[in-house]
């Protein structure tokens, strides 16, 4: 953008952003005093007029160094063009799915083993910072699900959770870099007054849960240990095949 130099004392700038309204025009002109080269001279003036939608009216304004209102005038061009500056402006990370295979091996009340077998999937959405938790039942759980949402506080790293059905909620502290934690911890209620203590980690090679559940009383009721192995979405959607 270069203004032309006009022999009569007066200089014309044009520029049209054809991305923010058609067909609009600007034109400055600066009636120069020949009268001296000090920042106190008798004050000149500036007709400014706008050819447009919406910008009919005519304004004058009085200066008296027209070099500020060039540079101004200069910037408030620039502005109106950064959306088709190179580079792209800068975003946060995208909703991403995981989906996992989850065994677990457990004791009830310190002397009856159990195992576990799950599809789970966590969708990790930013633009609303929420995290959707699905474990779905295999085997002998066919036809259990559970699923639930954290609400992620980003400044705090923490988060507050809740079972869609309302029979557990709670809280938890996330450990590493946002939308890509290696470990949390959480604590949740249920609605008939047990609790579950979780200790998770995370890696390439999935996440290990350690959970811990206590009955009403507040007495170790028992222990879990899960892992979370990562498998494609047509490996997910194949480990539910003959679910009813």
């Amino acid at each position: 953008m270069t203004p032309e130099f006009i022999p009569a004392g007066f200089i014309e700038l044009h520029f049209m952003p054809p991305e923010v309204i058609e067909a609009l025009s600007i034109t400055v002109r600066f009636l120069m005093l020949h009268t001296g080269t000090s920042h106190s001279a008798a004050p000149s003036k500036a007709t400014m007029s706008y050819n447009g939608v919406g910008l009919t009216e005519k304004t004058t304004i009085m200066f008296r160094n027209p070099i500020p209102l060039v540079i101004g005038i200069f910037t408030l061009a620039c502005s109106g063009e950064t959306s088709d500056d190179t580079g792209t402006p800068e975003t946060g990370p995208s909703a991403s799915t995981e989906y996992y295979e989850v065994t677990g091996d457990g004791l009830w009340q310190g002397q009856h083993s159990y195992e576990t077998h799950m599809a789970g999937l966590r969708a990790l959405q930013p633009e609303s910072s929420t995290i959707f938790e699905q474990f779905i039942g295999l085997g002998e759980e066919a036809g259990e699900a559970y699923e639930g949402t954290a609400d992620v506080d980003l400044e705090t790293h923490t988060f507050t959770f809740a079972y869609t059905d309302g029979s557990y909620e709670g809280t938890g502290i996330l450990y590493g870099e946002a939308w890509d934690w290696h470990a949390w911890e959480s604590e949740t209620f249920g609605s008939d007054g047990t609790r579950v203590v979780s200790e998770d980690t995370k890696d390439e090679n999935g996440i290990i849960a350690y959970k811990t559940g206590y009955d009403a009383e507040g007495q170790e009721q028992w222990t879990l240990q899960e892992v979370l192995t990562p498998i494609t979405e047509a490996e997910w959607l194949a480990l539910q095949e003959g679910i009813e």
